[in-house]
């Protein structure tokens, strides 16, 4: 049985290591979860022992957006620099949707209609549909066409593309 005192002795120490609080966070959650559905399923006859135990308060990053000549410093130098024929099209659907990068990757031809995206199994787990303009939907539609999808991931493409622009963004904050 894990007593509390030994958790925050553990978390302590993860914190003394560089460890974030967002992951001895995310750590204590997991070991809630586990606990909780050991208890709930009857595996075991006592409660969850970390209840009691608060997670670490963290303050929110402010957030920022790319103005109109940050963007188009952006798509320039992917045109410029990428050779990755699917990065232009992801980064101009995340920055017209305000989609995170995996679900703009992940967009496929059914969930395009003329002038709007649906985005499912979303990190929040709800669906959403955005509407986008005219010519972003022929852009995609056509690239749909001749590719089927935008294949693998080009995360790594778009991250080196943007190591090439004179752009400075806050730790944490890259591609949404």
């Amino acid at each position: 049985l894990l007593k509390p005192s030994e958790f925050t002795q553990y978390r302590n120490k993860r914190i003394g290591q560089k460890i974030t609080p967002k992951t001895c966070n995310n750590e204590l959650s997991y070991l809630n979860a586990v606990y909780n559905e050991l208890h709930r399923t009857q595996y075991i006859g006592y409660e969850n022992p970390l209840k009691s135990i608060r997670m670490i308060k963290i303050d929110e990053n402010e957030l920022t957006y790319l103005e109109k000549p940050q963007i188009n410093e952006l798509l320039s130098t992917i045109e410029d620099f990428s050779q990755n024929k699917h990065v232009l099209l992801v980064t101009k659907l995340s920055l017209a949707t305000g989609a995170r990068w995996g679900e703009a990757e992940g967009l496929t031809l059914n969930r395009l209609k003329r002038q709007k995206v649906s985005f499912t199994e979303t990190k929040s787990g709800k669906n959403r549909t955005v509407p986008i303009s005219e010519n972003l939907y022929k852009e995609l539609k056509a690239h749909f066409d001749e590719y089927g999808s935008f294949g693998t991931s080009s995360i790594s493409a778009f991250r080196r593309a943007f190591d090439q622009t004179t752009l400075e963004l806050p730790k944490g904050q890259m591609a949404h």
